[in-house]
Formats: structure tokens, C-alpha cells, sequence
């Protein structure tokens, strides 16, 4: 029996509330928690979203939070920007289901495949925040705007974002402030600008009901690099201009906290050349689902604005 639930935060991430809620129900295991919110047992990742645990703590916030799962969906969980590389009948579907207050996972053949992103996936924590949010609100919690992939500054504070150490909450950890010296750089501009442009695509996915879906990522890229189909030799050598071009205007080392194979300055990854990750992007046979950061930062390198809906008019 649930007698009462906190009130979610701005910019709290989906789990964070329930976090809250363990730490004020005073309840001595996680285990306990769950079983009285109802909660899937499983990981709660922050840039997660395709698996039961989520789909269940959708539902269980929705209802309890008396809002329609659609808005709990946007405002405090990452899917406005992870489900934009889904095809656009996975998310007439989803949007479908949370009409009716339903959330399912997608077919597990089809997950988003990240399997080359280097990001930070721990939870993550800006110190300043976690001061201001004790002043100001009287708690601590987990701002959704630090878990965004790849982003690894505080968007208010300039900061860099700290790592827990948690890959997931299973103990319903609130972030904690540090006494570590933390440089007061910001990030350097290609980061700077990567990371804003980022953060405010995020926002207007989440104003926005209607989302790009991945044929509409793939028809930018189109429209944007303009491929030539063949003969192969030319496509081939098209897809090296454009990774050379996406890397000037990224940077190697802005490159480097994103992919895998950017690791250190060698041209080779695990004895071969590089992968071309752009060439992957456009010919992918791999029947998982990218992640869309394959596709954003290449538009991003073109200097398209953060607003999906504007990309067709710019081009």
C-alpha cells in the first residue's frame, strides 16, 4: 500500500522519484520498495530505456504520479532522444500504448545496439547542483539533463559532470556532493558546442509530440552528404571526405569520448584500419537499432540547427 508519493522534481530523472520515495518510506531493503511500487526486479540504468524495469517504472510513476504516462515519458525520462532512431511504426506504436497508459519493450532483435559508444553510462552528478538542490528543495536527486549520452558537463553550472560509480540504483542511492577539487574549466568550444546543440535538440524532442523517426535521420544524412550510389569506388571515397570533414569540425578528442576505436591517436583499431563510422551509418547491415548518436553528430558536424523540425527547410 502506497500512502503517499513524492511529487516529481524539474529535470528529475524517472528513477530518482523512486529513490526519493525509498529514502522517505524509510523502508530497509530495495527489495521492499519495489515489491510495495510494484517495480520490475532489474537494473535501474540511466540511458536505459528499452527494457522491463523501465517500461514497468513508467507505468508505476504514471499512476502514481496521477500524469499521462506520455508526459512522465517526455519530461523525465531520456526516450524523447533515444527513440529517434526508431523506426516511425515502433513509435506510432509507443505513442499508441501511452494514449492508453501502456508502455512495452521493443522486440530484443531490434534493441538499440551501442555496443561502440564510450560515453559515461554511470550515473552522473553535477556538485553544484546537488548543493543548490538541498537549498532550494530540501533533497538531493538525479537531473535527467546529466544523463544525457555523451554530455559531460553540467548545462546550468558549466561544470564537469561526476561519476557515481553506479551503473545502476539498486539501492535507491541519491547523488552525494563531493569534496574533490573539481577544475572550473568549462568544456573546450568543439564540446561546448556539441554538448548544446545536444542538450537543446533534447528539449525540443521533448516539447514536441511528434518526433523525427530514423527514415527521417537517414533521408537528412541523404540530403545533407549526398552520396552518389555509384559507382562503389565513388561512394566509397564520398564517405571518407565526409568523415574527414566530421572530424575537423568535431575534433579527435570530442571524437574520442564518443566511439571506441577513437581511443588514442592510432589510425588502427584491433590490427585494421579505423572503422569509417559514417560509411556504417549509411550501410549498416546490423539488425539491431543505432544509437542516434550516429546520426546526430553528422548533422551536427553540417551545421543543421538542434530542431528536427526545421532540418527539411535547411537543406
Amino acid at each position: 500500500m502506497v500512502s503517499f508519493f513524492p511529487r516529481i522534481l524539474p529535470d528529475e530523472h524517472l528513477f530518482s522519484v523512486f529513490a526519493r520515495y525509498h529514502h522517505l518510506a524509510g523502508n530497509c531493503t530495495s527489495a521492499h520498495t519495489k515489491a510495495q511500487l510494484g517495480l520490475a526486479l532489474g537494473p535501474l540504468k540511466p540511458q536505459d530505456t528499452a527494457n522491463l524495469t523501465f517500461h514497468m517504472a513508467l507505468k508505476t510513476a504514471a499512476t502514481l504520479l496521477d500524469l499521462p504516462l506520455s508526459k512522465v515519458a517526455r519530461s523525465n525520462t531520456l526516450t524523447p532522444l533515444l527513440r529517434l532512431s526508431l523506426p516511425a511504426k515502433l513509435q506510432d506504436q509507443q505513442l499508441t500504448e501511452w494514449a492508453i497508459s501502456q508502455s512495452s519493450v521493443p522486440d530484443s532483435k531490434i534493441l538499440m545496439n551501442d555496443r561502440m559508444l564510450t560515453f559515461d553510462k554511470s550515473w552522473r552528478f553535477c556538485n553544484e547542483c546537488v548543493e543548490e538542490d538541498v537549498r532550494k528543495v530540501g533533497v538531493c536527486y538525479w537531473h535527467l539533463s546529466h544523463q544525457i549520452p555523451s554530455v559531460s558537463h553540467c548545462k546550468i553550472h558549466q561544470l564537469p559532470l561526476l561519476s557515481s560509480g553506479l551503473k545502476t540504483l539498486s539501492d535507491f542511492q541519491l547523488p552525494r556532493a563531493t569534496q574533490n577539487s573539481i577544475s572550473p574549466e568549462g568544456p573546450n568550444l568543439k564540446n561546448k558546442a556539441w554538448e548544446s546543440w545536444l542538450i537543446d535538440l533534447f528539449a525540443r524532442c521533448q516539447a514536441s509530440e511528434t518526433m523525427t523517426s530514423l527514415a527521417s535521420l537517414e533521408a537528412t544524412l541523404e540530403s545533407i552528404w549526398r552520396v552518389p550510389r555509384s559507382p562503389r569506388s565513388a561512394r566509397l571515397q564520398r564517405y571518407q571526405e565526409i568523415l574527414g570533414y566530421v572530424e575537423d569540425v568535431a575534433g579527435i578528442p570530442l571524437l574520442g569520448t564518443i566511439f571506441e576505436f577513437y581511443q588514442g591517436d592510432r589510425l588502427t583499431y584491433r590490427g585494421r584500419a579505423r572503422p569509417n563510422f559514417i560509411r556504417t551509418t549509411f550501410e549498416s547491415t546490423d539488425p539491431k537499432i543505432r544509437h542516434p548518436i550516429y546520426y546526430l553528430l553528422p548533422i551536427w558536424a553540417a551545421g543543421l540547427s538542434p530542431h528536427p523540425a526545421e532540418w527539411s527547410r535547411e537543406l
